[in-house]
């Protein structure tokens, strides 16, 4: 029954899921942790391999309560031996709502990434301005532009909605969010950050239905984002 369960949540995710064979592939990640997170808290399943962060197991908490259907995204921890890739999808264990945790210790960050220039991605990604960033990292707006300009050499991209997309596509927002940038509540991400570790004993087997998203729908027309720069 637990096989069946993972199976299916394996299913519903996304192109860029984790999987034990893209792990074995890739250098830059390594210890491949799963386990089932079920609505009351209770775990299935955790490897032995690894131990998965408790805040992590609290974002999937989050996930089954916002009834998200899947979330992709880097940990950063207090230091790169802590820092996680992680994917989570919303399933069902016996009728009741669960979580298929995923995650892999980063052995180097993606890209060639520092934690600042992902930290950065993140802010450009959710909408923010240069001058934003600049003043929620507590950057002068020329380390900022370097960053930028950094970032996108590294990522092959050549605008600020090129960033976002590949952010978006790879899974290269990160958690935790800073404080001092409110703007991030606009990622979808900000939703299991506001619900981590609410528990719900025997909460039914429900998540959101996923809306379409039309090609160029991951920048906004209007306001925060929408122009390169």
């Amino acid at each position: 029954m637990l096989q069946n369960t993972l199976d299916h949540a394996t299913a519903i995710m996304p192109s860029f899921s984790l999987s034990a064979g893209q792990y074995a592939s890739e250098p830059s990640r390594k210890q491949l942790a799963e386990v089932l997170v079920l609505s009351s808290g209770t775990l299935v399943g955790q490897s032995e391999r690894c131990e998965i962060p408790s805040e992590l197991i609290d974002l999937a908490l989050g996930l089954i309560h916002e009834r998200e259907p899947y979330a992709t995204f880097i940990w950063l921890g207090e230091s790169r031996a802590h820092s996680w890739h992680v994917s989570i999808a919303h399933t069902n264990h016996n009728g009741v709502s669960a979580a298929r945790l995923s995650a892999a210790r980063l052995e180097k960050l993606p890209h060639g990434l520092s934690r600042r220039e992902l930290e950065i991605i993140t802010l450009i990604a959710a909408g923010g301005s240069n001058e934003e960033i600049a003043k929620a990292l507590t950057l002068s707006l020329r380390t900022v532009t370097t960053h930028c300009t950094n970032v996108m050499r590294k990522l092959g991209v050549t605008s600020r909605s090129g960033i976002s997309a590949l952010a978006f596509g790879e899974g290269l927002l990160t958690l935790p969010f800073s404080e001092a940038a409110p703007w991030l509540r606009a990622l979808r991400l900000e939703r299991l950050v506001r619900s981590r570790g609410r528990r719900t004993p025997l909460a039914k087997a429900e998540m959101r239905s996923e809306p379409t998203i039309k090609i160029g729908s991951i920048i906004p027309a209007r306001g925060r984002g929408s122009f390169d720069a």
